[in-house]
């Protein structure tokens, strides 16, 4: 059922008397169509009334699919522990129910409990082998768990039960970049079949609305439902607040379901901004219609939450990928993407996304540091070498662990700092834990922190490390990005992915190149390098911050004026096949 049937449904149910069925319904519907305050609402009213005990069996399964309705909701809606209580009596009284388990791990997932969601999945596919949506959910498991690998061989089980589903394929290329095999041939390959599966007929570009006037004021919108992160804010608000309003009508489509203070920041930054979170791909393709957009740019990719079914569909002239997806969308109604000849090198990586690769000269990102963010300051107890990384666990695959665990065979006096707060489950823990130990790194050489920090107790913490160490073959970009800005020099692996040449990016334009390195004896010399050197690292920590600020990555208005000029000559190419066209 898409989106407006759902809202049609809402209107029938609307008619009905009151009854369980009738507030279950209602329930399902508001929460596909994403209207979580509302659902959320509705969901606390339907828990506070007293459930009379005096009920029929069938009337009492209805009771329990209400209350399943409702768990659901607390799950996605901040009260993940509630949730919880509710899903555990049940599963208590059917524990033979696979469905139940499922939407119990869901739960605890939701609450950061990783290893009972773990046990419930385990126990839900021992009683229904088959069902594709519990291997998914466990690869869930494992990604936040640091185990991609396995979360790679549940999608791929996945995707053998339901062969005809493309959700799966589309979870196969995303987290196939963060694989220690990770490849742009098996990438490029998942996202064409992702592509055929999903959107079988091809979508003709019919879209002549407007005058093919290659130099007039352009409409530019952007869609993402990662405007409530600061990782994409650092890029996209100093590039909004710079684009030329003579030139470019900016808009926003959010398609975020929790809006915070970074998106009252973007918003701001806007011309015109719209809150699609519970809109369907079709009610938000003809809002994109209706406003007449120009270009149109796609931040999302393959990750959660995307809105690639708007983009299948030519619904602007031009439509451009940009910023938060590393690899190809394999749409071919997603004309360019924006990145740079680091990241992806000239005649190496264009043969690997379906997109014409439109090549800054300044580098695909800029940076806009957190405002508040604390002051530089030496290192307190200096007498221990301390590496480390903040980068999240999700990218410390099997080949990061080797590098690290060769610049600590290097260096046995050093230790290794660590901070995730998923490391606070067990099965995170020991995991990682026995992954060093495998490699010959005792457990008493790692500082594994696991409490949940603020941003500025986050930048902070780079006050008590000496040498970044970058993950691999997913760099950490922007864990990259706010080491140098607290004057932690960072060391990175690249490799041949753009998801992998992300750090080498940063490096280059900050002056910083000879440590992003493409060998692993070449990182672990760099390490020792900077090891050896209190002094250099001393004066790195007093002068990266300058350094950064001095750079490409923060002259904000030129990398607007590249980005814009970069989309006007895309823009005038497309007026001149118009007009060859018609002629």
């Amino acid at each position: 059922m898409d989106g407006a049937n759902y809202a049609q449904a809402l209107e029938g149910l609307a008619k009905r008397p009151p009854s369980t069925w009738r507030d279950t319904t209602e329930l399902r519907c508001l929460r596909a169509l994403g209207r979580g305050e509302r659902a959320l609402r509705m969901a606390k009213q339907l828990y506070r009334s007293e459930l009379s005990s005096s009920h029929s069996n069938g009337e009492d399964r209805e009771r329990d699919d209400q209350l399943r309705g409702i768990a659901l909701i607390f799950a996605e809606q901040g009260q993940a522990r509630e949730a919880c209580d509710i899903l555990q009596a049940l599963c208590d009284n059917s524990p033979d129910n696979a469905a139940l388990r499922h939407e119990y791990a869901y739960a605890l997932i939701n609450d950061l409990q990783f290893d009972g969601a773990e046990l419930e999945l385990q126990t839900a596919l021992a009683i229904k082998p088959t069902a594709s949506k519990s291997y998914s959910l466990l690869a869930s498991v494992y990604r936040n768990t640091g185990r991609v690998d396995a979360a790679m061989n549940c999608y791929y089980r996945a995707a053998t039960l339901e062969p005809e589903n493309p959700r799966y394929l589309q979870k196969l290329a995303h987290w196939s970049d963060y694989c220690s095999s990770s490849d742009q041939q098996l990438n490029f390959h998942l996202t064409q079949l992702w592509a055929r599966k999903a959107f079988p007929h091809r979508h003709k570009d019919s879209h002549t609305w407007r005058a093919a006037k290659p130099n007039r004021q352009l409409k530019l919108a952007f869609v993402s439902s990662n405007f409530c992160r600061h990782e994409i804010s650092s890029s996209v608000l100093p590039l909004l607040a710079n684009l030329s309003r003579k030139e470019f009508h900016v808009s926003a489509f959010s398609c975020t379901h929790t809006p915070n203070s970074i998106s009252k920041k973007i918003k701001a930054q806007c011309d015109t901004w719209r809150d699609c979170g519970d809109l369907s791909d079709g009610d938000l393709a003809k809002q994109i219609l209706q406003d007449q957009i120009d270009v149109l740019f796609d931040l999302d990719g393959h990750t959660d939450g995307n809105r690639l079914g708007v983009f299948a569909k030519f619904n602007a002239p031009l439509q451009i990928s940009w910023l938060g997806y590393a690899s190809t969308s394999g749409l071919e109604s997603i004309a360019y993407r924006i990145t740079d000849q680091i990241a992806d090198p000239v005649d190496v990586s264009d043969i690997y996304f379906s997109e014409e690769l439109i090549r800054l000269v300044n580098g695909f990102i800029c940076y806009q540091p957190l405002a508040s963010a604390p002051d530089v300051r030496p290192r307190k107890n200096a007498e221990t070498l301390v590496l480390g990384s903040l980068a999240n666990l999700d990218r410390i695959s099997n080949k990061t662990i080797d590098c690290w665990s060769y610049a600590l065979h290097a260096l046995p006096e050093a230790v290794l700092h660590l901070r995730q707060e998923q490391l606070i489950n067990a099965s995170a823990h020991i995991h990682l834990i026995e992954q060093f130990k495998q490699r010959g790194i005792d457990e008493g050489r790692l500082r594994i922190k696991t409490s949940k920090l603020n941003p500025e107790q986050y930048l902070a913490e780079y006050n008590e490390i000496d040498i970044a160490l970058d993950t691999t073959p997913y760099n950490d970009m922007h864990a990259t990005l706010d080491a140098l800005w607290m004057g932690v020099p960072v060391v990175s692996l690249s490799g041949n992915t753009h998801a992998s040449r992300l750090s080498a990016s940063i490096l280059h334009r900050a002056g910083l190149s000879k440590y992003a390195v493409s060998k692993l004896t070449d990182f672990t010399a760099q390490v020792c390098e900077l090891a050896n050197d209190p002094k250099l690292r001393s004066k790195l920590r007093a002068r990266l911050r300058s350094k950064i600020e001095a750079c490409s990555l923060m002259q904000h208005q030129r990398f607007a004026d590249e980005f814009g000029a970069a989309v006007r000559e895309k823009w005038q190419l497309w007026c001149e096949q118009q007009r060859l066209k018609e002629q």
